[in-house]
Parts: structure tokens; sequence; C-alpha cells
């Protein structure tokens, strides 16, 4: 199973969120497949099957290409509520 990271987990949220940005680059880096569950306010729950593209850390934002549906997504790290390595 791959690695995992959980955006909204509690505690130690400095600490986490280092490991989380230092995660995201090598999964840029590689260009690996990753599994994210996001929530957004009036549609739900959603899971996406992409690429992250780009991760702007002073906004917080992800750049993410959809591989089923071939569209990019913006998404806010507040909006993700796991990334899985796949």
């Amino acid at each position: 199973m791959g690695q995992s990271v959980r955006p909204r987990e509690k505690g130690q949220l400095e600490e986490n969120s280092i490991v989380m940005r230092e995660q995201i680059t090598a999964w840029i880096e590689a260009n690996q497949l990753i599994r994210m569950t996001i929530v957004k306010h009036k549609a739900g729950r959603q899971t996406i099957h992409g690429r992250i593209l780009h991760y702007a850390s002073d906004t917080e934002q992800l750049l993410v290409y959809d591989v089923d549906y071939k569209v990019t997504h913006h998404l806010k790290l507040n909006e993700i509520d796991e990334l899985i390595q796949t």
C-alpha cells in the first residue's frame, strides 16, 4: 500500500504541514499517481485519481490532473481529506 497524508489531522499542525509539503514535492518530482479524497461544500465527497502538477505553498493550493476525466482541478488543502500514493 502507498504512503498516505491527511492534511486536516489535529495536533502538531506545523510538523504535519512540513511533512505534507515534503511528500507533495516528492510526488510532483516523481510524477506519482495519487488517489485523493476531496470534500466540496455542496457536492460532498469525491475521489480523484491523478497527478499533482503544481503546489503553491504560500496559498496552499494544488493543481491536479485527473487521469480519469482528463481535466485539471484547482484545489485548496482544506478541501482535501486524504492523499494516498497508488
